[in-house]
Order: structure tokens, then sequence, then C-alpha cells
């Protein structure tokens, strides 16, 4: 399937904003896959393809990252898992996640990346939202991230979902948020790749779907940091 937008899209931001394909594929894929899908020679399949995209903080529509019919039908599981998680339907949810590692590839951390985050959304509709919650969601965050927690990196791209986990983890693990909240500065401190409105969208998100009594990090929480940021 034709890939073109996807291929220019990356090159086009990654040369504007100066980014080094080693920061962008970080966790994801090699180098090598990276320059060889820029050059055209490559095709990766959607999730890994919207998650490099993520990461300079761009996308495109699903059809235009869609590989082939087995990639389409990996989406169309995944749209059904998303579904029952917003439906809180757990029981339904949790089957599809387990159908869906049966089939998805299993040489590219994305796909269980995504598996953890729905289960972790799963959880979170059970009121479980203790220590296994937040094992689930650093499991998650360190398949991409490997460093997280380690060490801070000035230079490091994210995703929606690594954002959005990283939140997670703030929020229900206050014992240790002090690196998740370093992780979330860092992360604002990108304004070019356009993070901040995704940071306020999903605070906003975790905010108002909260209801286990735990103290949500807020849209004001997030504008509070990045005040910080540019003073």
């Amino acid at each position: 399937m034709e890939q073109k937008t996807m291929e220019v899209v990356l090159k086009y931001y990654r040369e504007k904003y100066h980014l080094r394909q080693e920061d962008i594929c970080r966790g994801i894929c090699s180098v090598t896959t990276l320059s060889r899908l820029e050059q055209g020679n490559r095709e990766v399949d959607s999730l890994l393809g919207q998650t490099l995209l993520g990461r300079i903080g761009k996308e495109v529509t699903l059809f235009e990252t869609i590989l082939s019919e087995q990639d389409y039908e990996l989406w169309k599981m995944r749209e059904q898992i998303e579904k029952s998680v917003e439906n809180n339907q757990v029981k339904t949810a949790k089957k599809k996640i387990r159908e869906y590692r049966g089939v998805m590839p299993q040489d590219e951390s994305v796909h269980e990346q995504y598996c953890l985050y729905q289960e972790a959304r799963t959880m979170i509709a059970e009121k479980n939202t203790g220590s296994s919650l937040c094992g689930i969601l650093e499991k998650g965050i360190c398949l991409t991230i490997p460093e997280f927690r380690k060490s801070m990196e000035k230079v490091r791209l994210y995703s929606p979902v690594e954002i959005e986990m990283i939140l997670l983890l703030i929020n229900y693990d206050s014992p240790k948020t002090e690196m998740a909240e370093q992780e979330l500065l860092n992360i604002l401190a990108k304004p070019k790749l356009g993070y901040f409105p995704v940071v306020l969208f999903l605070s906003s998100n975790i905010s108002s779907q909260n209801e286990s009594g735990v103290q949500s990090i807020s849209p004001l929480d997030v504008v509070i940091l990045l005040t910080s940021i540019w003073r």
C-alpha cells in the first residue's frame, strides 16, 4: 500500500525540527528501519507508524498508515478493544486483548505496549489502582523508554501513549512520582513538537474519569508546570 504521506511527514518534520533518527525511533525500531522507511524502501504496520509520527507530534489519516489486509484486521481488533474499554465492558476487553496478543507481531515493542496500556485502562475501570496497576504502567513505558526512572536524557521524544501512561503513573503511584514528574517536565519543555495540547487533553480526561479518590493531575497543574519551565 502507498505510504508516501507517512514517509514525507516523518522526514520533513525530522529535518525541520533538527531531530536525530535515533531519538525518534529509540525503543520502537532500529535506525535502519526508520531510514529505509523515509526512503520508501521499508513499510511498517500502522501502529508502529503512528507511534513514530506521535514522537514528532504529528499524525496522518489512518488509511495512509494501513499496510496490508492483516494490518487492517489488527487495527479493527484495536478498535474493538478500545470500544470495550470505553464502555466499561471489562471482561470483553480482557478477552479481546488476549486475542490480540495471539496474532500481533511479536518483534515490535509497540504492540505489547498497546496491550499493557489497555490492560491498565481496564484495571482503572475496575478501580484496581494499586501496585499492580503501577507495575503494568511502568512495564509498558519501559518497553519503549528503557531508561525510564533510571536516567533523564535531555533529548527524549514521546508518543501519545507514552505520555498518557506517564500521566497515569503520576496519578496512581504517588510515593514514586518524582521521576515521572521530571519526565512530564521534559515533555512540556518541547513546545515545537506540540506535546502541550496532548498533555492538556489527556490530563483533562484522566481528571474527569478518576473516581478512585486519588488526586489527579489536572489541566491547571499542567499549566502551572509549563509556566515554571518558561520563567
